[in-house]
């Protein structure tokens, strides 16, 4: 039998991304909560702002809400840091996390939430973020179609944009991966 079929949250489930014992998921609950052994645990972490996106930091999870980011650590929120912009969505990859804001920037961190790049402005908010296996690029994807990949490796350089603008809605999602010298999204 399943004993994760139906989830414990409020409402909608927004998120969920994996953790070193299991996963993580959030919802229009304003929780974060935790499955292990195939099962949702007794933690619960109440989160400032409606959660929006959640990714693994190894032991840590990284959640965007509605109000700013932060990381939950053993099960409480151990830092977090209100934006005076809306965040929209967050990638992790390694110590890093991608935040694409309702501003159509894209924002990188570190595990302490200093901020170490900041895009020039899409054309409209970011839907989407996918980094490549490897943590060398980050696509990005906006509301109106359009997905840019940066070289994390060459100071976030813009590397490909305007390629992919003929979907005929949002960016919803990507899957970002390098093989040698060429990167597919």
């Amino acid at each position: 039998p399943c004993r994760i079929c139906r989830a414990p949250h409020g409402g909608k489930v927004t998120s969920a991304c994996s953790t070193k014992d299991g996963f993580a998921t959030c919802g229009f609950d304003d929780k974060v909560r935790f499955i292990e052994k195939g099962a949702y645990t007794s933690t619960v972490v109440d989160v400032e702002g409606q959660p929006l996106a959640l990714g693994s930091l190894g032991a840590d999870v990284a959640v965007a809400t509605t109000k700013g980011i932060g990381i939950i650590t053993n099960g409480a929120v151990s830092k977090f840091e209100t934006t005076t912009w809306d965040p929209t969505t967050l990638a992790t990859h390694g110590s890093l996390i991608a935040v694409g804001g309702k501003d159509g920037i894209v924002r990188v961190f570190d595990s302490s939430l200093k901020e170490v790049f900041a895009s020039t402005a899409h054309r409209s908010q970011i839907t989407a973020l996918s980094w490549s296996l490897d943590g060398s690029k980050l696509a990005a994807g906006d509301a109106e179609r359009e997905i840019k990949v940066y070289d994390a490796s060459d100071k976030y350089a813009v590397v490909l944009a305007n390629k992919w603008r003929h979907h005929n809605a949002r960016v919803t999602a990507l899957a970002c991966t390098t093989h040698s010298a060429r990167s597919t999204v």
